[in-house]
């Protein structure tokens, strides 16, 4: 959905017949059978969900657990956030790192939630999260990437680079200026 109305989860029998809506939390969240789930991901005998809305200055998500069981779904929200989330990465030992649209968090089974860093202003639609195996964080954003680098041993412990390519006008206040002469 990137922001906007809409996704949903769906069951699709095997023996065929019409697909059933399943809801995630709570359905007036979202205004009713508007779902806005961001993806899901089938890990450990459930199904782990993002959701959330960026519009209009809304912004709040969830992350989900799904499950079925005698027939019927059940999920159980795990975490709430005060922007939407749009991507994840699943950490050794169950836990996540969470990117939000303003925000990295590390999050637990438990809905334990530490932020790890704050995304400056300029994160505009971020929409790709990635970790390198020394820990560097990158956020896909429209016209860049941000760079998070472990720089400090305590919570956030982040600094923040812009990489944008050099003809970019629009991003130009987060470059050095230029040597005269």
């Amino acid at each position: 959905d990137h922001g906007e109305f809409g996704g949903g989860v769906e069951w699709f029998s095997r023996n065929g017949g019409v697909p059933r809506s399943v809801f995630i939390g709570r359905d007036e969240m979202y205004g009713g059978d508007v779902q806005n789930i961001n993806r899901a991901v089938a890990s450990d005998g459930a199904i782990y969900v993002p959701q959330g809305l960026s519009h209009m200055g809304i912004s709040e998500g969830q992350l989900a657990r799904l499950w079925r069981e005698h027939d019927h779904f059940t999920s159980h929200v795990i975490a709430r956030f005060a922007s939407e989330p749009f991507e994840w990465i699943r950490l050794e030992g169950g836990a996540w790192l969470i990117a939000t649209r303003n925000a990295i968090w590390h999050t637990d089974e438990r809905g334990n939630s530490t932020l790890v860093a704050r995304l400056p202003d300029v994160a505009w639609y971020p929409n790709s999260f990635v970790r390198e195996g020394d820990g560097t964080l990158y956020v896909g954003i429209r016209g860049g990437v941000l760079r998070l680098t472990p720089t400090w041993p305590e919570m956030p412990r982040y600094a923040v680079d812009l990489l944008v390519p050099e003809n970019d006008a629009d991003l130009s206040c987060w470059r050095e200026p230029a040597p005269e002469g």
